[in-house]
């Protein structure tokens, strides 16, 4: 075989590997456009929360379908050892935290009632995909508890609603009460992300939850910076929170899980300066999917 040939076959294979190599790059755009003309996953249905700018409290509970909602008695076990061991000055505000609920797939429903600095009642409402620890949905909402309308202290609370009461003896159960004022539209969020209502939802203490022991390390991130991660050998690790003062160290207090013991989230808490002589309670909750 001549030399001029041998080129003009090695030509021919060549355009030949080229043109296939053309065709397949062709269909890889192709099937990438395709991907982008797909539809939208269907959007999350926004829900309308209309509170009125003030009630009555015997009017709010006499609103009907009153659930019953539990609240986590380790809250209340830290604050009894806090007044116990703690002799110093100053002052603990605690945010209790309540379990609302799970999906089959994984999401949890919970919330976090609290004070603000101004004295109002505080409450997060939050939904977590315990799958990926992503945040589906949080509503927070201000309320504030006044004896009549000439105590104008609640116009520096930056109430979503004022609640007008006559006896302070009535406010015995402060969460339980605001819970009405949101449960309806609420438990159509809760249908959205398929979840069923359960304030008593399968809490765990350290010592009694079977699976992979977790804990807290600290990490330096600058002279200025400290940010606390939840450690585990089989799960990844994830920020519980990053902090430029020297608060307390985050402990583990325990878990929830899921009725079908597919998924559970993990309860720590941390003391922070809140401001001058005073700190407060705070929870971090996050979620994983059994392995």
């Amino acid at each position: 075989m001549k030399y001029s040939q041998q080129i003009q076959i090695i030509s021919i294979l060549l355009s030949g590997i080229f043109l296939l190599l053309l065709t397949n790059c062709q269909g890889t755009v192709e099937e990438e456009e395709t991907q982008e003309e797909q539809p939208a996953p269907e959007a999350i249905q926004e829900v309308e929360f209309n509170l009125p700018e003030f009630i009555q409290y015997e009017e709010l509970i006499q609103t009907k379908g009153e659930l019953v909602l539990d609240r986590l008695e380790y809250y209340q076990d830290i604050r009894d050892n806090e007044s116990k061991t703690r002799q110093e000055a100053g002052k603990l505000e605690y945010t209790d935290i309540y379990p609302l609920g799970w999906s089959k797939s994984g999401n949890f429903a919970f919330a976090e009632h609290g004070m603000t600095y101004q004295g109002a009642h505080e409450i997060t409402y939050r939904i977590l995909d315990t799958n990926r620890n992503d945040t589906l949905f949080d509503k927070t909402f201000i309320y504030a508890f006044v004896e009549d309308t000439t105590d104008d202290t609640y116009l520096d609370m930056d109430a979503d609603e004022v609640i007008l009461f006559k006896d302070k003896a009535q406010l015995t159960a402060p969460f339980k009460t605001l819970w009405r004022t949101t449960q309806q539209p609420l438990f159509k969020v809760f249908n959205q992300f398929d979840i069923t209502f359960n304030p008593r939802s399968t809490y765990q203490a350290v010592g009694d939850f079977e699976g992979p022991g977790f804990k807290v390390i600290k990490q330096t991130m600058s002279e200025e910076e400290t940010a606390y991660f939840l450690l585990s050998k089989v799960y990844p690790k994830y920020l519980l929170t990053r902090s430029y003062f020297d608060n307390e160290f985050p402990s583990i207090q325990g878990y929830f899980v899921s009725p079908n013991n597919t998924h559970f989230a993990v309860l720590s808490r941390q003391k922070r300066k809140m401001f001058e002589m005073t700190h407060e309670i705070v929870p971090y909750v996050v979620g994983y999917k059994r392995m």
